[in-house]
């Protein structure tokens, strides 16, 4: 997985604007030129915006490091998703599990419904904006910006 960034940054030892006063003991920073890329391990949304990243290989010996949202991008497995559900017809809206697994979330399942009641069973999908949610088809999800890497749904979802 690669950390990228899209303008000068830093890394910092600390989620916190590094031009905050007063600034913790022992805060440390490593510039980021734009364009500059680095092997990470995996990244979690923390606060104040930041991602902790941690490093393929230690900085001033430290693996841990947190970067500012807006100005990095990930590349890489982060999250894959998943939408089950038993096709049936019914009447009533069916309910199926939709789960993100990947490094910025470990595993989370949730509910999820799909199509229009009368609508749920193979081949529906068909009947635009009716049946489950087809297969091989982008998906718009709104979720707290994840990276899918799942095939025929890749990109970025907010």
């Amino acid at each position: 997985m690669k950390l990228t960034a899209r303008v000068s940054t830093l890394l910092k030892s600390h989620p916190i604007d590094s031009r905050s006063s007063p600034l913790p003991p022992g805060f440390e920073k490593v510039p980021l030129a734009a364009g500059e890329s680095i092997d990470i391990e995996r990244a979690d949304e923390v606060r104040n915006g930041h991602y902790e990243v941690v490093l393929k290989t230690p900085v001033r010996n430290r693996s841990i490091w947190y970067a500012f949202k807006d100005h990095i991008a990930l590349y890489g497995t982060l999250v894959t998703a998943r939408f089950t559900m038993r096709l049936v017809r019914s009447l009533s809206l069916l309910e199926g599990e939709f789960t993100l697994s990947g490094h910025l979330t470990g595993n989370k399942t949730y509910t999820a419904t799909s199509g229009a009641p009368g609508w749920q069973y193979p081949g529906a999908w068909k009947e635009r904006g009716r049946g489950p949610i087809p297969p091989a088809t982008d998906w718009k999800i709104d979720l707290p910006g994840y990276h899918l890497d799942t095939k025929g749904i890749e990109g970025w979802f907010f």
